[in-house]
């Protein structure tokens, strides 16, 4: 009797400890999303760094070292440069092209059921100003941009000797199996993220040139929209011609049907040319699958989650093989 009494009360112990440390843990996922996201960028950067590497100067291969700072170096103008040029103008013409939706529709009523366009772009107007708001919040948190450059930074100049701290858990028959594991992760996630990056500025240049030859307003906006919805599939093309098409309604129904006509071209370049050619080295996944992930992400880790979700479910495919084929 006194011994089940014994484990009753070591059982409970077990679960509140158990709880306990599943509650820090939801605590710190911020914290495991960033060094996530930078471990990731490691690997997106990390064919780079090699190949600096190889440089020979004064006789010597370029130190690791150097080869990671200029490599990061390069990231930041780039990545800088994008943002002066697109996306600073975009978020301007967005706060304006929601103003101008909401005057042109001031007295529009729907039908019957009077309802009031405006009322309804009012509301839309608070959402956008929220979601600009959200936005100008994660552009001006450098303190977490810094934080996750720098860990990126610091996790690139020792990669090769954490995997194999880590490669040295585990048995010499599993050794090379595990480095065959880190091979396959590093070519699937720089793959996917060079493919992904590569499809953006794709679908984002050519909106543009197609929304500037239709005569469309707030065409930045719009590119930049439609490139960073590429990241959701299905739906985020979709989005991105449904709001193209409002905006282009606003100055004729010819420009709103050009505008669909449009989206519809490049959605069919797109799933017929760009992804196969761009996406055919990469491990592939239904939309489905991709969709879920997103939005499991989103929800547990908002922004970070979404961010770290479709990358996770590459890393998981990519173990759940080896776990499978090394029991066969």
């Amino acid at each position: 009797m006194d011994k089940n009494i014994v484990i009753s009360v070591k059982t409970i112990l077990i679960g509140i400890v158990m709880a306990l440390i599943f509650y820090v843990l939801y605590l710190l996922a911020p914290i495991f999303g960033f060094l996530f996201l930078s471990t990731l960028i490691v690997i997106s950067i990390e064919p780079l760094v090699k190949k600096l590497m190889g440089i020979i100067l004064f006789n010597k291969p370029l130190p690791r070292g150097i080869a990671v700072i200029f490599s990061y170096i390069l990231l930041i103008v780039v990545f800088s440069l994008i943002g002066t040029i697109s996306i600073k103008p975009a978020l301007d013409q967005v706060g304006k092209m929601l103003g101008t939706l909401s005057d042109l529709a001031i007295n529009l009523k729907l039908g019957p059921l009077d309802i009031s366009v405006s009322d309804v772009l009012t509301q839309a107007t608070k959402i956008g100003g929220d979601f600009l708001s959200v936005v100008n919040s994660v552009i001006n948190n450098v303190f977490a941009v810094i934080t996750i450059i720098t860990l990126a930074v610091f996790i690139s100049m020792d990669w090769e000797n954490i995997k194999k701290q880590f490669i040295s858990l585990f048995s010499e028959e599993k050794e090379s199996e595990i480095k065959g594991v880190f091979k396959e992760i590093e070519t699937n996630v720089s793959g996917w993220i060079k493919g992904q990056l590569i499809l953006m500025c794709t679908i984002g240049l050519v909106s543009f040139i197609g929304l500037t030859i239709l005569g469309v307003k707030y065409t930045s906006a719009l590119a930049v929209l439609a490139g960073f919805l590429e990241v959701v599939p299905t739906f985020g093309p979709i989005i991105s011609a449904i709001i193209a098409g409002v905006v282009a309604l606003a100055d004729s129904p010819i420009k709103a049907v050009g505008v669909i006509a449009l989206f519809i071209v490049i959605q069919q370049l797109e799933n017929n040319i760009l992804v196969p050619k761009i996406m055919q080295k990469v491990t592939g996944f239904s939309p489905l699958i991709i969709l879920i992930a997103l939005l499991v992400g989103g929800k547990l880790f908002g922004i970070i989650g979404t961010l770290i979700s479709v990358p996770s479910i590459i890393i998981g495919a990519v173990i759940l093989k080896r776990v499978l084929k090394s029991k066969d």
